[in-house]
């Protein structure tokens, strides 16, 4: 932090305050209704996350994502595709950690990883500031199965979501 008075430093220093918001409650609570006619997509009925390793390479979140086949065939899950946009800035990609099979009828848990890119975090940090500490986020979930021995990409519903913080006034506490 500096300030200065016609050109002539008078405040120099530094501090640290620590940014909070909970980002993983936006992920942990995300569902999806199935649809479709004749073979009807899974529905996904949350995916609770929590932080895995952070490095100068990503953050890594790991989630169990709940899904239900209401499909009267089990659907063996080889694949997830999940992405994570924000304000137009592709800031997460996941995969499937192990296939699984959703049960006819019935539920499944399948694990994915998904990795946050820090290289883009900047930009979207500034990004959200500039609009008002409001970003919008939106999900991005295709599921690869098989059925009748096919294999399938099924995209689900994008979700989106809006993410507010108050990182000003969290930065106006720190200094009083």
């Amino acid at each position: 932090m500096r300030g200065s008075i016609f050109g002539l430093p008078i405040i120099r220093g530094s501090f640290s305050h620590p940014f909070e918001t909970n980002l993983l409650s936006y992920i942990s609570n995300v569902t999806i209704e199935s649809s479709g006619d004749l073979i009807k997509t899974p529905a996904v009925e949350g995916m609770p996350s929590k932080w895995g390793k952070v490095d100068e390479n990503g953050i890594e979140i790991l989630s169990d994502v709940k899904l239900y086949n209401p499909n009267p065939i089990p659907l063996p899950l080889f694949g997830i595709k999940y992405y994570i946009d924000a304000n137009g800035y592709q800031v997460a990609q996941g995969k499937l950690v192990e296939n699984v099979v959703i049960p006819a009828n019935g539920r499944a848990i399948a694990k994915i990883r998904t990795v946050v890119d820090t290289e883009v975090l900047p930009e979207v940090l500034a990004e959200h500031i500039k609009r008002g500490e409001r970003s919008e986020i939106t999900l991005k979930l295709t599921l690869a199965v098989k059925v009748l021995n096919r294999e399938v990409e099924i995209p689900l519903p994008e979700v989106e979501k809006r993410v507010e913080t108050n990182i000003i006034e969290q930065l106006n506490l720190a200094l009083r």
